[in-house]
């Protein structure tokens, strides 16, 4: 059987702040790739690391 083609993963064109808003409010899975954490887990994460003046 003929393997399908990849499809590209990785082709938002933002950076910064507005591709972590754009991970954050879309698909679970994909910040659970990206990131290595759920978005709540990684908003938990921010907001401790700021608390601490990190």
């Amino acid at each position: 059987l003929e393997q399908p083609l990849p499809r590209p993963m990785h082709t938002s064109i933002l950076t910064g702040r507005a591709w972590l808003d754009e991970l954050l409010m879309g698909h679970p899975d994909r910040c659970e790739r990206q990131l290595g954490m759920s978005a709540l887990e990684f908003s938990l994460l921010w907001a401790e690391l700021a608390a601490r003046g990190l």
